[in-house]
């Protein structure tokens, strides 16, 4: 075989190769373009059910933001028709018990307003719950007394400690300034319902509420509240479930001592919400302690003059009194608050009224 031949059959193979080379090539390329293809579809489909699972999204946000929109003014609504009769009950109630009755008359009608008060204290849990829920909740900044708050705290509560056989007392650090700047309701709504808690579960027993300066400088301090009891206490592994919303330590909680579970659950929201942190330690049938820390503003102390009485009374013996209200239960609430006083009380049941009372007579004192 001669050269010539043996070159001819190698370019034959080349050729050959080439061709086998370019088809293959030629395949892989169609099967890369089919996947291309392929993918795309893909990609498009896969692109339109997220943007249709975007626009769900979007919808079932509008619509939950709508129904907490409408929960929250339900409630609020249904809290102005709740509040408005329960004011009243409580209201007569009080004004039956300044009367002299029989004793047992005097123990129903106790009983009433212990039940109204409860009652209330339930609604507006459930209001500040879904203010909280709802981000609607807001804190002021006010210059207030620590030792009158505190004060009124231990009148409110010395009655309802005592029915139960229970000591409170009340330690409030010396170091602390007299007047502070924070939410002194929020302050107040939490003090009242550890206090309130400690005395329901506690028995002949000892309730102390401690309040210790921990840090100040010249515009702040940040102070120690204390809660202790000598109630039947918590068991350590129901510690953290006190804390959750419509739950206590047992079921048998709730039979026995009552209460919805909304209170903690509130209160620590309350304390977080401002900065601190709610703790608690416990020991069963010995106690608990609630505690937390909680930082204020400080003001300057108000001047008092020196002829200035806290007891100072305002005489309204004589006042003409304009009242305008448009409920009737209320205005009949306002008339037996009012009878024991030597005083006038015009009723107005709108602003027209008002106006045309106002023109007809002159009054001391309007009331809205």
């Amino acid at each position: 075989m001669s050269d010539n031949d043996a070159l001819k059959r190698i370019l034959k193979r080349e050729r050959e190769a080439r061709k086998r080379a370019e088809q293959v090539i030629e395949s892989k390329s169609r099967e890369l373009w089919e996947l291309n293809q392929s993918l795309e579809e893909k990609v498009k489909v896969r692109t339109e059910e997220l943007e249709r699972s975007n626009v769900e999204l979007t919808s079932a946000k509008e619509k939950a933001l709508e129904s907490t929109r409408a929960k929250s003014e339900f409630l609020s609504n249904m809290s102005h028709e709740i509040r408005t009769p329960l004011n009243a009950i409580i209201g007569l109630a009080q004004v039956l018990r300044s009367l002299e009755l029989e004793e047992r008359p005097s123990e129903i009608v106790q009983n009433i307003n212990h039940s109204a008060d409860s009652l209330l204290m339930l609604v507006n849990d459930i209001l500040d719950l879904s203010a909280i829920e709802s981000g609607r909740i807001s804190f002021e900044k006010l210059d207030f007394e620590l030792p009158y708050l505190c004060k009124r705290l231990k009148e409110t509560f010395k009655h309802k400690a005592g029915e139960k056989g229970n000591r409170l007392q009340l330690s409030l650090d010396d170091d602390i300034p007299q007047c502070v700047i924070g939410d002194p309701t929020k302050l107040n709504q939490i003090l009242t319902n550890l206090i309130g808690n400690a005395i329901k579960f506690t028995k002949k027993g000892k309730i102390k509420v401690n309040i210790e300066l921990e840090d100040a400088s010249d515009d702040s301090c940040t102070l120690l509240f204390e809660v202790e009891d000598t109630g039947v206490g918590i068991e350590q592994d129901k510690l953290e479930v006190i804390f959750e919303k419509f739950r206590q330590a047992e079921n048998s909680t709730k039979r026995k001592f009552g209460g919805t579970g909304l209170g903690l659950a509130i209160t620590k929201q309350l304390v977080e919400l401002q900065g601190g942190e709610l703790e608690v330690e416990s020991e069963l049938g010995k106690g608990t302690t609630f505690s937390f820390q909680m930082k204020f503003g400080i003001a300057e102390a108000p001047q008092k003059k020196a002829d200035e009485s806290e007891s100072k009374k305002i005489a309204i013996d004589g006042l003409r009194i304009l009242l305008a209200e448009d409920i009737e239960l209320n205005q009949y609430l306002m008339k037996e608050v009012m009878r024991p006083f030597n005083v006038e009380l015009s009723i107005a049941a709108n602003g027209n009224e008002v106006l045309e009372e106002m023109k007809s007579g002159e009054f001391d004192v309007l009331l809205l």
